[in-house]
């Protein structure tokens, strides 16, 4: 046993320990226990990359069956989550879930407490939260699949991601805000990712919701409908998850329709159709009364009636249009325009 174990080539490695007898003599037990032992120690301590750490665990199991090897066992787990933390913060998650894997497997030979790769998922909760707040999210989808990984033998508390939750409920606000709303999409995926035992109630992304709603009308008024919709995107992301009143929204319908009929007394169609388009975006649960939009539909009426006495009639199909587009529970009577029915 002179020979350093580590020296040796893997098929080599597992031969020698293959092959070592079950009986073994009772007067050099403990010379040859303690041998082998040093060496193996030898492997855990130097073990750094997932070979060096596969090696180190069959060695572990070749040994289990003819002497205690729980302290290597523990040394190993403790040197392999030390090692994946390393990896997952230096973005080696390939690494660090080779390793991870390599130490689970040990859990069939041995026992350990639930809660012994906490520091693990520990690593894992801080990194999502630096990643998000650095906007790297294709980082995100590595560093939650090493938490899949653990929460095959580890139990985690439903509130041990909160500080995430937290964090991306006040990063997309600053997001909306900033008119970065890619990156407020992005950071509310990171939440669909989170373990399906995490706890978030139903109004905690309440404060989300209201912000939208104040800017959206700020945006429309100021024709810059993209935003609107970027805006609404973000509230479509909530839905599931955040109760809102039937009439929560229904202040951007007021303030809409208000413009729609300004926009088609100037003519300027094009906005009236983009602002028609934000209210037609509102989630299905606003509720807009019958005829709401009549005096829309009363302004489409007065300038087409112009326009046919100018001979106008490119203007005419405009408003023809416009009034399509309008939400169904408005009606329109026969007898208000025949010229410009919609039938």
């Amino acid at each position: 046993m002179s020979a350093s174990l580590e020296t040796l080539p893997d098929e080599l490695l597992l031969e020698v320990f293959r092959n070592i007898p079950q009986d073994v003599p009772q007067d050099v037990p403990e010379a040859w226990n303690l041998a082998l032992t040093n060496n193996a120690d030898v492997l855990v301590q130097q073990a750094t990359t997932s070979m060096s750490f596969s090696k180190a665990a069959t060695v572990i199991k070749c040994m289990s069956g003819w002497t205690k090897t729980d302290r290597l066992v523990g040394e190993l787990y403790a040197r392999g989550c030390t090692q994946v933390i390393e990896d997952i913060s230096s973005s080696r998650f390939t690494d660090a879930k080779q390793i991870l894997a390599i130490i689970q497997c040990l859990l069939d030979s041995t026992h350990v407490p639930d809660d012994y790769f906490l520091g693990v998922a520990k690593a894992c909760r801080d990194l999502v939260i630096e990643t998000i707040r650095n906007k790297r999210f294709l980082d995100t989808d590595d560093i939650f699949e090493v938490i899949e990984q653990l929460l095959s033998n580890t139990r985690l508390p439903n509130d041990y991601f909160a500080g995430v939750v937290e964090t991306c409920r006040d990063l997309v606000i600053q997001a909306i805000r900033s008119g970065n709303f890619i990156a407020a999409r992005l950071t509310l995926g990171v939440i669909q990712q989170l373990p399906d035992n995490t706890r978030i109630s139903d109004d905690y992304f309440y404060g989300v919701v209201e912000t939208c709603r104040t800017l959206i009308s700020p945006a429309v008024s100021s024709n810059r409908f993209f935003d609107a919709k970027q805006i609404l995107a973000v509230i479509q992301c909530l839905l599931d998850s955040t109760h809102v009143p039937d009439d929560y929204f229904f202040g951007i319908v007021e303030t809409c329709r208000t413009l729609i009929i300004q926009a088609i007394s100037n003519r300027r169609f094009d906005n009236a159709s983009s602002t028609l388009e934000i209210i037609l975006r509102l989630p299905s649960s606003t509720c807009i009364p019958d005829d709401y939009f009549f005096g829309v539909y009363k302004t489409c009426q007065g300038l087409a009636i112009q326009a046919i006495n100018n001979d106008c009639f490119d203007c005419v199909d405009q408003i023809t249009s416009m009034i399509r587009q309008l939400p169904g529970n408005t009606h329109v009577s026969d007898c208000v325009c025949p010229s410009i029915q919609t039938d």
